[in-house]
Formats: C-alpha cells, sequence, structure tokens
C-alpha cells in the first residue's frame, strides 16, 4: 500500500519514529536502537493496522509484514502472528547475549568476552601470549591483571580474525583482535556475535563479528552499583613462592563501580553513565640468584 504513514515508537523512551511507504508499498526504518517497539500503520481509508509489542535486538534485521482493511482511521486492527522462523530479509547468522546473561553469570575480572563461548560456532582459542591481561603483550588489551579474557576463534576461523564495535563505533586492538577499551558490564545492554552475514560493512572480516551496545537512558530512573574484594587473608598460603613464610603474601584487590541513568527532558532527552574503580596492591614474589660468598 503506497503512501501509507508507518510509526515506530519506543516504550522506554515514547519517542517516535516515522516514514512512509513507497510506490512498492514497502518502508524501512535504519539505525534504530534495540530496545522493546510498537507499530503502527495509517492510510486514509483504512482502519489503523498496530502491532503490538516486540523486541528488536543489536543489529537485527527484522522483517515486519501488515495488512491493510477499509474502514474509518478511528478504527484500529490489532496485528497478531507468529515470530518468523526463518529471517526473510538477510542471511547473516548469530547470537544475541542479554543483559540478564551478562548480568547474572560470573565474570572474572569484569570481562564480557568470557560469555562469548556461549555462542554456537565460537571456541575457547586464546593466544596464551601473555600470562595476564594488561601486561603489554597483547596490544593495548585493558584488563584486571590476573583475571580472564577470552578472543574466541569463530566458526572455525583464526581467532585473530575477530572485530568487535561497541554503540557502532570500531572498538577493536587490531594487533590482535580484541576488543580496544573495556565495557563496564552493568552498562551492557546486550551484543551479538555473528558468525556469517552478508552486509557490505562488515566485508574484510573472515572470523566473527562481536556488535555490543550500551544502555541509554529512558524514562524511568534506573541505576546499579558492585563492589568485589579480595584480600590475602582470604587466600592460602602458596607453598611455593611462600616456602619461607607462615602465612600468603600481601594482598588487595578492590573492584567497584555504579552506573546511573535516566531523563533529562521526559520524552525527549535522556542520559546515561557510569564509574569503574580499581584499587590493586601485590609483592611481585620475583625469584632471582645472588652469587655466594665464601667467608
Amino acid at each position: 500500500m503506497p503512501g501509507a504513514t508507518v510509526k515506530l515508537v519506543d516504550q522506554a523512551t515514547n519517542i517516535e519514529l516515522q516514514v512512509t511507504t513507497n510506490a512498492s508499498g514497502n518502508y524501512t526504518f535504519v539505525g534504530v536502537r534495540p530496545r522493546t517497539y510498537t507499530l503502527s500503520v495509517e492510510r486514509a481509508g483504512f482502519r489503523t493496522a498496530q502491532v503490538p509489542a516486540f523486541e528488536l535486538g543489536v543489529n537485527q534485521t527484522l522483517t515486519q509484514n501488515v495488512t491493510l482493511t477499509l474502514g474509518n482511521l478511528a478504527e484500529t486492527v490489532t496485528v497478531v502472528g507468529e515470530a518468523e522462523l526463518i529471517q526473510q530479509a538477510s542471511a547473516e547468522l548469530g547470537t544475541v547475549v542479554k543483559e540478564r546473561v551478562v548480568a547474572d553469570l560470573p565474570l572474572n575480572g569484569q570481562n564480557f568476552t568470557m560469555l562469548l563461548t556461549l555462542t554456537p560456532g565460537a571456541t575457547p582459542v586464546n593466544t596464551a601470549q601473555a600470562s595476564e591481561v594488561g601486561t603489554g603483550n597483547d596490544g593495548s588489551t585493558t584488563g584486571i591483571p590476573g583475571s580472564a579474557f577470552t578472543m574466541p576463534s569463530v566458526q572455525g576461523q583464526w581467532n585473530r580474525a575477530v572485530i568487535y564495535y561497541m554503540d557502532g563505533i570500531i572498538n577493536t586492538d587490531f594487533r590482535v583482535s580484541t576488543y580496544g577499551l573495556l565495557p563496564n558490564p552493568d552498562l551492557v545492554q546486550e551484543f551479538k556475535v555473528q558468525s556469517h552475514n552478508d552486509k557490505v560493512e562488515f566485508g574484510g572480516v573472515t572470523g566473527g563479528v562481536v556488535n555490543l551496545v550500551t544502555k541509554s537512558g529512558t524514562n524511568s530512573l534506573h541505576g546499579s552499583g558492585f563492589f568485589f574484594y579480595r584480600d590475602d587473608a582470604l587466600d592460602a598460603r602458596d607453598p611455593f613462592k611462600d616456602a619461607t613464610s607462615k602465612a600468603p603474601a600481601p594482598f588487595s584487590q578492590k573492584q567497584f563501580g555504579a552506573t546511573l541513568g535516566g531523563p533529562i527532558i521526559k520524552d525527549r532527552t535522556f542520559f546515561s553513565g557510569g564509574y569503574d574503580g580499581w584499587r590493586y596492591s601485590r609483592p611481585s614474589q620475583a625469584f632471582s640468584y645472588r652469587p655466594r660468598t665464601r667467608s
């Protein structure tokens, strides 16, 4: 139906996007954030068609076909349909990891890459070129010393053939093909691991595409906080490094942070942000040889 008005409404912010169908009756919304939306279609001489709330995932191409029936604009027809079993709009294959999974599963050092292996086709292969994150042997990768990060092989490809995006911006350390900036997990809305796609914007990627989206503000005020603490009082003595002492070596690590988001002007302007803090103290406990003197 050409000339119909299509409205897409964000349920969290009430922001409305509007387009008009072309001569073939097709419509397209581009650059839509992953949220929950409702869709309505209007045209003079036809009843308004309303699609109930549905979820749109990160970098997802979703097809919504709507049929208009003769009637008055004041009349509304609710379109009820089953979710499509086969994605018709593109040939891409991928898995979305939702906010609940990121928040509930334990992460060593609050590093989201440990969740990448939950997706089909991703295997936990690491380069093993450094014993700890942040030692300088893995490009500019940032992370907590002693924590874990994962550089997976996607669909059998080289594990350095993966590219990372955050909010649509390339977030890749191209020396080792891991993330450049580690996001606060409490600010992660969701991310998608694509193992095969036909979109030109991802050309040149032989492995997977990790597309991460951070949270944005809504009409409701929301926030979170976390605090993780490790201390030598909670550790066992290392029989090798602490062989000459009766207690474990001094150690202290505190990782903490908070997030906050909400409205500045309702239905129009919003904010979202967070803070990460880290305090760390540990002796090197390095062994060295020294010449032995004779008396």
